[in-house]
């Protein structure tokens, strides 16, 4: 009947909206990181591969050394620097809820 129909409905907009509403509150836990990766005479290093184990995030360098990754899970990650002909770096980050760690390699 018609009255059935929109009660299921009225049940999936609201299982939608409440989807939505987790999602939003999900989304606003993540952080950014903000980075820039230099030589040892700080000279910038463009086309770094920096990359946050366990999470797949992976950016690379712009010529001016920096990076940012965005929408990142807080917790304790390794960050790993790569870039031919440079020893590769590492480390431990702790990535804070809701804020923008900042980190210069």
């Amino acid at each position: 009947s018609a009255l059935a129909a929109q009660q299921r409905t009225s049940v999936q907009d609201r299982a939608r909206q409440e989807q939505a509403q987790n999602a939003a509150r999900e989304a606003d836990r993540f952080s950014v990181i903000d980075g820039l990766v230099t030589d040892t005479l700080l000279n910038p290093l463009g086309s770094a591969d920096v990359s946050v184990v366990g999470t797949g995030a992976r950016v690379v360098t712009g010529e001016n050394g920096r990076f940012r990754m965005m929408q990142v899970p807080p917790g304790q990650y390794l960050l790993v620097v790569r870039r031919v002909g440079f020893a590769p770096t590492s480390g431990i980050i702790d990535v804070p809820e809701k804020d923008t760690l900042r980190l210069s390699y």
